[in-house]
């Protein structure tokens, strides 16, 4: 019996390393080359498979993933390759009434099925501008006589000691970071630019949209492809989160597609099991991990009950530390309108059957089949009053070093 439970330990040991190496890929990529320098190699090597269709298809980064092609300035719309597009950057809010909740409310009743909504909130430490313009100041002040220089240096130091605590606590065994919040909001539609009827619609959109948000003292400022770049960069290439470089100076370059322009040439990443990895790995263990590792958590359950007001916590507790983003972060969220002549009919056969399941025996052990039925009660009376099912998704992301 001992040496059967040996023999069954040792298989299902070999069973768990393949099953991590092969599918999960949870092998040591140390000392490792970019896969196009390995395919370039075996190419100069003559290594049998190696040719010039082999180091093709290693040249596809992680921008390829995105949709981005054009930018209209003229009707301030996105053309991507299979879809239409328009962006605002929104001003962050830390409080609500319940005036502002009604009216957010009624921000998605103009989107009709088929669209796509998202919202972004991006904790970005990368603030240069603003520490510029600090300096600026104590400047323009020295210069004519309203301070003394010591100030000026002073305020010198206090940015270079922010910048040196770039992507990380400003104090040890903290969580504090400085950071400035971001808020982008956008609206897709599948199809192609060439359909003038769509990019009509979607500029009255545009235009309704802002006029919503400004009504809701919300201020939306409408994003071209530049700020589109400076927004996405960092979270492509994160490692300028980190770096005590200043933030590099991008621009459009129409002749180029957008998400051409997002990824510095040369960039390298690797995608985990469990994360991602940016940047070069160790030549050899034990060397010191620098790359940025991203990781992804889903949400599993929301409360019964949140306010709005409530939702400020979600960058970071004010009153407790311990509660707050260490380090980089996005909160992504976004929803698909779905038609109602094809939810319609479902939604009604899931209420009659949560319904059904609520009056039945098995209901006095498993209570969730009464909040189950409640759920769907809502949906049916929402449906009834004009309203919309939707597909959604929520996703946090946090980005630090490795080797923290």
């Amino acid at each position: 019996m001992g040496l059967e439970m040996t023999f069954t330990e040792k298989a299902l040991a070999a069973i768990g390393d393949v099953w991590d190496k092969k599918v999960l890929g949870k092998t040591p990529d140390h000392g490792k080359a970019p896969a196009p320098v390995e395919a370039s190699q075996r190419l100069i090597d003559g290594t049998p498979g190696g040719t010039i269709h082999d180091v093709a298809k290693t040249m596809s980064g992680i921008h390829n993933i995105l949709k981005y092609d054009q930018y209209d300035e003229e009707k301030g719309l996105f053309y991507n390759d299979n879809s239409v597009s328009f962006c605002f950057e929104v001003i962050p809010q830390t409080g609500a009434d319940e005036e502002m909740t009604q009216k957010l409310t009624q921000l998605f009743t103009p989107i009709p099925p088929g669209y796509g909504v998202q919202w972004t909130l991006f904790g970005n430490p990368c603030i240069d501008d603003q520490l510029q313009a600090y300096v600026d100041q104590r400047h323009v002040a020295v210069d004519n006589g309203k301070t003394d220089a010591f100030f000026l240096a002073l305020a010198q130091r206090r940015v270079g000691h922010i910048q040196k605590s770039k992507g990380r606590p400003l104090f040890p065994n903290t969580n504090y970071m400085v950071k400035k919040i971001h808020l982008v909001f956008s609206i897709t539609r599948a199809g192609s630019s060439s359909d003038n009827k769509l990019c009509e619609e979607m500029w009255e959109m545009r235009e309704t949209l802002r006029s919503q948000l400004k009504t809701s003292n919300l201020p939306a400022i409408q994003m071209d492809a530049a700020a589109l770049i400076k927004f996405v960069r960092p979270l492509l290439d994160p490692q300028v989160m980190f770096d005590d470089q200043p933030f590099p100076m991008m621009g459009y370059d129409e002749g180029k597609s957008i998400k051409d322009q997002v990824t510095p040439f040369g960039h390298h990443v690797r995608v985990k099991h469990n994360e991602i990895l940016f940047g070069m790995p160790p030549k050899k263990a034990g060397d010191t991990d620098e790359r940025i590792a991203m990781r992804a958590f889903g949400i599993l359950q929301y409360p019964q009950k949140k306010e709005l007001w409530e939702m400020a916590n979600i960058i970071g507790s004010f009153f407790d530390e311990g509660l707050q983003y260490p380090c980089p972060f996005v909160v992504c969220g976004g929803m698909f309108m779905l038609d109602p002549a094809d939810v319609d009919a479902k939604a009604q056969l899931k209420a009659a059957r949560s319904k059904q399941n609520a009056g039945s025996k098995m209901a006095e052990f498993q209570p969730e089949l009464a909040l189950e039925a409640d759920d769907w009660n809502i949906v049916i009376h929402q449906l009834n009053q004009g309203g919309m099912m939707t597909e959604l998704y929520h996703t946090c992301c946090c980005m630090r070093r490795r080797r923290s």
